[in-house]
């Protein structure tokens, strides 16, 4: 994957800082069982999706330039930046097994995403700015638009080799777990990259919670692994309660279902080791958290 992010045109900062990403655990934990092949495609997805929102998303620029009928068109849309490439090459990658139908709901998944995160990066800069925050409930939703884990449910659909029918994602009971793994996955985000949001000025669930509630680092920190745990019950309950789909279709939404759930404790897993999380400490009482 860094071989791939030099032969896009990346600098050698760039590079650099992706090996920081531990880019192996960071598709390997989340997704253990998937194939080599597939492995190799989704570790060059996340890992230039967390470099692009590194390098250009969070600094306000170039923002989800590519639609479904420029895929199916094969016609670039102009003034394409070394990480469009990239996009663009993988998802004309996935347009020789996929459908048209499936690229459009990944093209519109990074539409609403890149959407949903150059406004959380205007937050940012209003609290470096003049210190404002968020409500935690108006925070909490714009984790969940922007942790990345809808499109990432959807990216399952390629490592299974198979689209689930629209009557399926449309069932609220699939929305709701959709919606609950993008909560998951952004709280247990926010627990391990506290002290690296500390030290970059960014804001953060458990500092937003802190000065709402006026609540101490590690009352706050408990507060939300205690959210993260109820999250986790939540999804299950949710998954135990899907009705049967009939036939074959039931074996490919309990394989998705599984997918998802490793990936939505995974990314957390991954959080917890990586290296651009585990080089800043949170240290109460001369204990590092």
């Amino acid at each position: 994957v860094i071989e791939w992010f030099a032969s896009l045109g990346c600098s050698e900062a760039e590079v650099e800082r992706s090996r920081k990403f531990d880019i192996a655990g960071y598709v390997g934990i989340p997704f253990p069982v998937i194939s080599r092949e597939s492995t190799m495609w989704l570790g060059k997805y996340l890992s230039l999706w967390l470099l692009w929102d590194d390098v250009h998303v969070e600094a306000l620029e170039h923002s989800w330039k590519i639609e479904a009928n420029h895929v199916h068109t094969n016609c670039k849309p102009e003034n394409m930046t070394l990480f469009d490439e990239g996009w663009w090459s993988l998802l004309r990658d996935f347009s020789t097994r996929r459908s048209a139908a499936w690229i459009e709901r990944i093209c519109n998944g990074m539409t609403i995403w890149s959407d949903a995160a150059v406004q959380e990066s205007l937050w940012i800069e209003s609290h470096r700015s003049n210190g404002t925050l968020p409500t935690f409930a108006d925070q909490m939703e714009m984790r969940i638009a922007t942790i990345g884990m809808y499109v990432t449910a959807d990216l399952i659909e390629e490592c299974i080799d198979f689209e689930l029918p629209n009557h399926f994602h449309a069932n609220p009971i699939v929305q709701q777990i959709r919606k609950i793994s993008n909560e998951i996955v952004g709280l247990g985000n926010d627990i391990f990259s506290f002290g690296k949001d500390i030290f970059e000025e960014q804001i953060n669930l458990v500092s937003t919670l802190m000065h709402e509630r006026e609540l101490s680092v590690d009352d706050a920190l408990e507060a939300v692994i205690f959210m993260h745990e109820r999250a986790l019950e939540k999804f299950d309950r949710l998954a135990d309660s899907l009705e049967s789909w009939g036939g074959e279709l039931d074996e490919h939404v309990a394989k998705w279902l599984q997918y998802l759930r490793y990936a939505s404790l995974g990314f957390t897993l991954w959080e917890s080791k990586a290296p651009r999380y585990t080089a800043h400490k949170i240290v109460i009482r001369e204990q590092v958290i």
